[in-house]
């Protein structure tokens, strides 16, 4: 998945920006992303969801990259299409997406249910001051 996150596109060059394809067909647009932790940086599948205020990622995926409860810093009610429920904020070392790096970035731990494919949703809060365009008549998405 290395490849998918940093491999593919046009070589970066400051005014050039990288085009990350997706699947036009599909009813989720999902992206790359590296979590990066006191463990290392894991690889995850998220999302992009500009209904979601906030980028929520999977414990189980945090855990893997070294978050436990005892790095939440504070609790905070997520509202979901299916209620509301309690979550942890942690701050991630870093979230790599889309060429663009957010270092100290806060994500909400939520548990998914176990059918679920994805680990998590890429929120707004990683795009603000920047911007992103969504191609879907080619399949594109660039971040600058």
């Amino acid at each position: 998945m290395r490849n998918s996150l940093y491999g593919e596109g046009p070589a970066r060059n400051g005014a050039d920006p990288l085009k990350y394809p997706f699947i036009t067909t599909s009813d989720t647009i999902l992206v790359a992303v590296e979590v990066v932790g006191p463990a290392g940086a894991v690889e995850a599948l998220l999302a992009l969801d500009t209904g979601a205020s906030q980028t929520l990622i999977a414990v189980n995926t945090l855990r893997l990259a070294g978050y436990g409860s005892q790095t939440a810093s504070q609790p905070v009610q997520i509202l979901s299409a299916s209620g509301a429920a309690i979550a942890a904020m942690i701050h991630v070392d870093a979230l790599r997406a889309l060429g663009h790096e957010s270092c100290h970035f806060p994500v909400i731990a939520h548990t998914l249910p176990p059918n679920t494919k994805l680990d998590g949703l890429l929120g707004l809060d990683f795009f603000r001051g920047k911007e992103l365009n969504i191609d879907f008549r080619a399949g594109l998405i660039t971040l600058n």
